[in-house]
């Protein structure tokens, strides 16, 4: 009996929604790198890149797979061909690259003293943020963070 699994071009999105929506970052770097080396199997397909592109434009989740992109060849030098590169970064203007280049690259990294500076965990937090902020509204968010928050300082966080 065969199994059904998700083509070539949604396991990297699947992949890229869970990294860079869900706003956890503890296995960032290993998640980072479980990407790379499935783009790295996957790119052997002449097809690839335009079966992930056009993919991920008709899903609607170009974001995280260009930031998967981006952050696999900033941190592993993944080969990626350069008119795709090209089309990550030509994506965005400079100022987002710059905001989420500051975040991305300190909450992908391994959680190690040698790889952390003073701004590692702002950076986390925000995204701790903005993963939630995709998730709900605003409205939702307050009272579910607040609770979260309570809950974690009165000791009843693993209830």
């Amino acid at each position: 009996m065969g199994a059904l699994v998700l083509s070539s071009a949604d396991r990297i999105i699947h992949s890229a929604v869970h990294l860079f929506y869900d706003g956890e970052f503890e296995h960032g770097f290993r998640d980072i790198s479980d990407i790379d080396l499935l783009l790295r199997e996957f790119s052997k397909d002449e097809k690839f890149w335009k079966s992930l592109i056009s993919r991920s434009t008709e899903l609607r989740l170009k974001e995280p797979v260009f930031y998967a992109l981006r952050y696999c060849y900033y941190f592993l030098k993944t080969p990626i061909p350069e008119q795709i590169l090209n089309l990550v970064t030509k994506q965005y203007s400079e100022t987002r690259w710059i905001i989420m280049d500051f975040l991305f690259k300190r909450a992908l990294l391994p959680n190690h003293s040698t790889c952390q500076d003073r701004w590692n965990g702002l950076a986390v937090f925000v995204l701790y943020i903005r993963g939630h902020l995709l998730k709900m509204p605003l409205y939702l968010l307050i009272p579910h963070l607040l609770r979260k928050g309570w809950m974690r300082l009165s000791g009843k966080a693993g209830h």
